[in-house]
């Protein structure tokens, strides 16, 4: 039998459906080549701009810029930031005209032209830019060097606080920085305060004044920073427009009982009076207590073994006395706070002691001065404030004593802060009394201070009113707080006005130094009466503020009498009231007690 092959063909219904089939794979095919090929286009169409930010002058390449790049004729936008190399790079599409605007803060506006056409696969540009007009302050931060210790640490997670006072706002605050280095760029005609602080250092503060009343570049400090000192680079352009300061800056360690030497006081042979030369010095301790207002101090004054030992003794003990009243008398801090003492020739820092040949090089090395921590209160009043608010206050504080230093002053309508007006009457705020009349606009108000009135001003009788010792004689800011009582002696009052020649003392440093103390009914001696009152004076008056150790005495006619000082004769409780106490409280007085009687 013969086979043959057969072969179905499909019928004519059969026929459209593969033809669609055949047509729809087709057109998928189609799709998916067109696709890659307009993605082709597309990625030819974009490119990467790489560029790099530096300062002029190749001073450097600069961190954090603020890159905006805008089409020209269109809406596309792109943004880049700066890094510590410079660098910055984006996507941009190519054939366009762009334009470039860098922006960082102390620099000029920089605005650049930028184009993609003809662009490959990358665009390069540099975009250089001009510090404005100012200073460039770059600080290292390190321990002070001490002798006989082989390596100097790094100071890290300090606070660090920049205030503008030309502007009166805080610029910059860094807490617990964890670099050694940091940098500020000072800016023309401005004043500024720079605090350092941490915690088991001195707090370093540093006054700048940048192109203000002729000084192009001034530091104010406990330390010498100016251009060209010591640890200082500068550098400057010409005509002094603008300028680099590189410090090292050194915060020294707090230690207890440690003596650190104060350098460059001098007095002249055999004599206590402080001498010109010396005064830098002392504004430097100024500055050191005022920054650590928590230190408890003594300032301790040496002699050389030349002379009679008990001599040297009573020269020293007058010298150091002599230094802190400057400092009382020359600022504000608290008399309770700092201690005098007199050493002789008992603390020698070399062999050249009675009977030993030396030269005067050496004896120069023992005829020092030296301050002492005593002690740290456990309440710190900068702990857990700002710069700023510390700033604030010491405005506060001085406007209070613009005040206090004048009978009637001229002010603008609301210039003088209620609560100022109320520490002036030693009223609390929410008892002071409110205005009686509201002066015209633009008007100078004027405002009647009876701070500390004069003995002979009649008051009304519905109003208690303060006695003062001395005509036109505020409680000045200034004014020296003679006696300090840090003692624990068991005599009533301490005898802190006579230069303390016995031994070692005893510190209570949590001692309200400012809170009054009755008269003891045992007590003989004379004290300055300085202050009056014919009732209690509330605890936020002024005097509570600026004086130590003040004792008051309830009179028979209900009066109270302030007083301050102490001594055993009557002679030095003139002297201290002579040239003390009645430079600013005219009509002061000597009052003798025995055993707590006065007459």
């Amino acid at each position: 039998m013969v086979r043959r092959n057969v072969v179905f063909l499909p019928s004519s219904s059969m026929m459209p459906g593969r033809i669609f089939k055949i047509e729809y794979s087709m057109m998928r095919f189609f799709i998916l080549m067109t696709f890659l090929f307009v993605a082709s286009i597309v990625t030819a169409q974009i490119t990467t701009l790489e560029g790099y930010v530096f300062e002029n002058n190749n001073r450097g390449y600069l961190n954090l810029v603020k890159i905006e790049i805008k089409e020209k004729e269109g809406s596309f936008t792109k943004k880049a930031i700066s890094n510590k190399e410079g660098f910055f790079t984006c996507e941009l599409p190519v054939g366009k005209e762009f334009t470039l605007v860098a922006l960082k803060d102390v620099f000029e506006y920089k605005e650049m032209d930028l184009s993609t056409v003809n662009a490959k696969d990358k665009v390069f540009t540099k975009v250089e830019m001009i510090r404005e007009p100012g200073y460039l302050f770059e600080v290292t931060m390190a321990e002070k060097f001490v002798e006989g210790k082989e390596e100097i640490d790094a100071i890290t997670d300090a606070l660090i606080e920049i205030y503008n006072n030309t502007a009166d706002t805080s610029v910059l605050v860094l807490s617990k920085h964890p670099s050694h280095t940091f940098s500020y760029t000072f800016e023309q005609g401005n004043h500024y305060t720079v605090m350092l602080r941490k915690e088991g250092y001195f707090t370093k503060r540093l006054e700048a004044f940048v192109n203000v009343d002729g000084c192009i570049m001034c530091f104010e400090g406990i330390d010498e920073i100016q251009p060209g000192a010591p640890g200082i680079a500068d550098n400057l352009t010409a005509g002094h427009l603008q300028g680099t300061l590189v410090a090292n800056v050194e915060l020294e360690e707090i230690r207890v009982g440690e003596p650190i030497k104060v350098e460059n006081i001098y007095y002249d042979l055999g004599k206590s009076e402080i001498r010109e030369d010396a005064t830098k010095p002392l504004e430097n301790l100024i500055h050191v207590l005022k920054n650590n207002p928590s230190l408890m101090v003594e300032l301790g004054s040496h002699t050389d073994s030349q002379g009679n030992d008990e001599s040297n003794y009573a020269l020293s003990s007058k010298r150091a006395q002599a230094a802190v009243e400057y400092i009382l008398a020359n600022s504000n801090i608290r008399k309770a706070r700092i201690q005098a003492r007199g050493y002789g020739e008992s603390n020698l820092v070399n062999a050249c002691k009675n009977g030993v040949k030396c030269s005067d090089r050496k004896h120069q090395q023992n005829r020092r001065t030296e301050l002492k921590i005593l002690g740290i209160t456990e309440y710190d009043p900068f702990a857990d404030k700002t710069l700023a608010q510390i700033i604030k206050e010491e405005k506060f504080e001085e406007t209070l004593a613009a005040i206090q230093d004048q009978d009637v002053v001229q002010f603008a309508p609301g210039e003088v802060p209620e609560e100022i007006l109320a520490q002036i009457n030693g009223k609390s705020a929410a008892t002071a009394p409110a205005p009686t009349s509201q002066p015209a606009p633009n008007a100078a108000a004027t405002v009647s201070i009876p701070v500390v009135p004069s003995r002979n001003t009649a008051a009304p009788s519905s109003q208690p009113s303060d006695i003062a010792l001395g005509a036109n004689t505020p409680v000045g800011e200034n004014e020296p707080e003679f006696d300090l009582n840090i003692s624990t002696n068991s005599r009533p009052i301490s005898n802190a006005g006579e230069a303390p020649l016995s031994g070692e003392f005893e510190l209570d440093i949590n001692m309200d130094h400012a809170k009054p103390s009755q008269i003891s009914k045992e007590y003989t001696g004379f004290l300055v009466e300085f202050f009056r009152s014919k009732t209690v004076l509330p605890t936020d008056h002024p005097i509570f503020q600026k004086h130590g150790n003040i004792i008051t005495d309830k009179l028979g006619d209900g009066s109270v009498s302030y007083m301050m000082g102490d001594y055993k004769n009557k002679s030095d409780a003139e002297k201290f009231m002579k040239h003390i106490v009645s430079k600013q409280y005219t009509n002061s007085k000597v009052i003798t007690y025995s055993n707590g009687s006065r007459s």
